[in-house]
């Protein structure tokens, strides 16, 4: 797929006919016809069967409107996109991201271990949690899908003890089922629990973070071994990383060597599509 296909805006969202009314507002639901806001919201893409192949996501966007922007504006179009759920005027932010061809995720925040332990500034105002009945966590789900409209999946922010918590989390994903978008497990370990919570959902995990403070070598260097890891035709690895300067850098700096090694970007939907 050239750039300027793959830089060729996405519908413009809320897609009529993929949302239903709930108690905060409009939340992603299949059409009458049973097609679903997973299928309609992905981003369009094709390639070759036997070319070499990574996908990336970058996180924890809308918060930072200087980062957004760039991150908006200046990654390759196949980078997936996901927002915080709590982002000032998340919808105007979506809406930008599909205008220049990025498909968008929603992260959902959960527990962490040691919540109490946890900087208050860094818990998201909302939060799935093990110590609420299932039903204040199905409201608190409704308000955060209801924040915006143009996602094909969440993705975990957060979320090591409501995972490891199968009684608290398994309705939480019955919920996500019925919506008919994708999941995203940001982490890469290999628990079981998520295989079985996700049963039914489109989804797919995290190979590697690609920035752990290092700055935008660290990003270059690793993205250069996830590439080094799979061979044409073979399993896609998901990149995971960041809304940091030094992450955009180092993304646009290994991206622009794509075209002599044959390796393309691919949007995390075509992954899990193709090669969860």
């Amino acid at each position: 797929m050239s750039l300027n296909q793959s830089a060729i805006p996405l519908r413009r969202a809320p897609i009529a006919g993929y949302s239903k009314q709930g108690p905060f507002g409009a939340v992603p639901a299949p059409n009458a016809a049973g097609q679903t806001p997973f299928e309609v919201y992905a981003k369009p893409f094709a390639a070759r069967k036997d070319s070499t192949k990574l996908a990336i996501i970058v996180r924890g966007l809308g918060l930072n409107a200087a980062l957004t922007r760039r991150a908006i504006d200046e990654l390759p179009p196949e980078v997936t996109l996901s927002f915080a759920p709590h982002a000032s005027g998340l919808q105007g932010w979506i809406d930008k991201a599909r205008a220049k061809g990025h498909e968008v995720v929603l992260e959902v925040p959960m527990e962490p271990y040691n919540l109490a332990q946890a900087n208050p500034e860094d818990i998201p105002p909302f939060l799935l949690r093990v110590d609420v009945t299932p039903a204040d966590n199905a409201r608190m789900l409704d308000r955060i899908l209801s924040r915006a409209q143009g996602y094909f999946a969440v993705t975990n922010f957060y979320g090591e003890l409501f995972l490891d918590s199968p009684i608290k989390a398994a309705p939480v994903f019955g919920q996500l089922r019925n919506t008919g978008l994708g999941f995203i497990y940001s982490e890469s370990d290999q628990n079981g629990r998520i295989s079985a919570l996700a049963s039914g959902i489109p989804w797919t995990q995290g190979r590697a973070y690609i920035d752990l403070g290092e700055g935008a070598a660290r990003v270059h260097s690793t993205l250069d071994a996830l590439e080094a890891s799979t061979n044409p035709g073979g399993a896609i690895p998901l990149a995971v990383g960041g809304a940091l300067p030094a992450t955009l850098d180092g993304i646009n700096v290994w991206a622009a060597t794509l075209e002599d090694t044959g390796t393309i970007i691919v949007p995390v939907s075509y992954k899990i599509k193709n090669n969860p």
